[in-house]
């Protein structure tokens, strides 16, 4: 079974990394599509907040990038709305390996174009997702999982920790941080319950307000 997909806190996030214009994100999105990741996107974007160094906080985590990422990683969590945000907002080219797939899509031209993204040779372990050593190998500079539980050492994957430590930054979906997170606060196991397709604009304003709060503090 796949994970409810939520799309809009993950393209304001992946906006603001890549220093997209907001006509950049807004044109690189269709239909639905771009009514749920184009305003938040253009929201992080006019508030100036794609400075580098950038930092936010992600499901409890405290990220600091000091360039947009070039090499990322986007692990299978038997999720596609990861891949398909990257393709939606045109950031391909920033796609080191791609583990999500599926054959039946809203969009039939998706199908297409996730197929034609690089894979970097990976394979699945029991788990169905990227093994702690295969992504290490591969030397990201971004991982991406739509959940915590990705994340998750029992389960043969590599920690956030460990990504930390080898100079890998990893980013969860905001709206699944509650998600394989025995820890999750009542916060995210909230945005996890309320989450669906076309969200409110919660998740990104409290993304963006987070990166907000930083440059204020400078």
């Amino acid at each position: 079974m796949r994970l409810r997909r939520s799309r809009r806190p993950l393209a304001a996030a992946l906006c603001a990394l890549a220093a997209l214009t907001a006509a950049g994100c807004a044109g690189s999105t269709s239909g639905a599509s771009s009514r749920t990741a184009a305003p938040a996107a253009s929201a992080a974007v006019s508030a100036g907040r794609t400075g580098y160094p950038l930092t936010f906080d992600n499901c409890g985590m405290r990220l600091t990038f000091a360039k947009p990422p070039e090499r990322v990683l986007i692990l299978n969590g038997t999720s596609v709305g990861e891949v398909e945000s990257f393709i939606m907002l045109g950031l391909e080219k920033n796609i080191l390996a791609n583990a999500q797939s599926y054959g039946v899509s809203d969009d039939p031209s998706m199908i297409d174009k996730i197929k034609a993204l690089p894979t970097g040779g990976l394979s699945m372990n029991k788990n169905f997702d990227v093994p702690a050593e295969q992504v290490l190998k591969l030397k990201p500079d971004l991982v991406v999982s739509t959940w915590s539980g990705g994340f998750d050492a029992k389960q043969g994957f590599a920690t956030r920790g460990q990504l930390a430590a080898a100079g890998i930054s990893s980013l969860v979906n905001p709206t699944n941080c509650a998600m394989g997170k025995p820890e999750a606060t009542e916060e995210e196991k909230r945005a996890h319950r309320n989450q669906s397709i076309n969200s409110s604009l919660d998740g990104a304003l409290h993304l963006t307000s987070d990166v907000d709060d930083e440059e204020n503090e400078q």
